[in-house]
């Protein structure tokens, strides 16, 4: 069902567009996600936001390769990225922020995704944003350093 139909039933969240549009003139923006690659890909190209990413990490259809930390261990790899003080994750679930926390890396954990409040604390980020325009002002005027480029 997801492949068909649920790819198209996904929906941006108020302002996210403009937010990536302002980050990726700075910086490099990846994804890790445990989805299948070619839907995160569709997804990306049915929003016209796969512009704004410099790569991606998705699950390959075996499912072996679906573990966060793998994923995101992947994008540092194969992107060359070697300043953690210089990278972030953002998550919705535990296993973003745990995943940050296995690679070393910054974390900021949004309230407003699919995971709840409590989940999202509970994982210890090093910041959390509940909403998009908190999101924009960690990001882009915080004290955190920019994500790598």
């Amino acid at each position: 069902y997801y492949g068909h139909k649920g790819v198209y039933e996904n929906q941006l969240y108020a302002g996210i567009e403009d937010l990536l549009r302002n980050l990726s003139a700075d910086a490099g923006l990846f994804i890790a996600t445990s989805k299948l690659e070619k839907y995160a890909l569709v997804v990306l190209d049915h929003f016209n936001i796969r512009k704004f990413f410099t790569g991606i990490a998705g699950a390959d259809a075996s499912g072996v390769h679906a573990g966060k930390t793998e994923l995101v261990r992947r994008i540092i790899r194969l992107y060359g990225i070697g300043d953690s003080g210089a990278t972030v994750m953002v998550g919705d679930k535990k296993m973003d922020i745990d995943a940050a926390n296995d690679c070393g890396i910054e974390s900021i954990g949004i309230t407003y995704g699919y995971g709840s409040k409590e989940e999202i604390t509970g994982a210890c980020p090093t910041f959390v944003a509940a909403s998009v325009e908190e999101l924009g002002t960690l990001l882009l005027n915080g004290g955190i350093q920019r994500p790598y480029k």
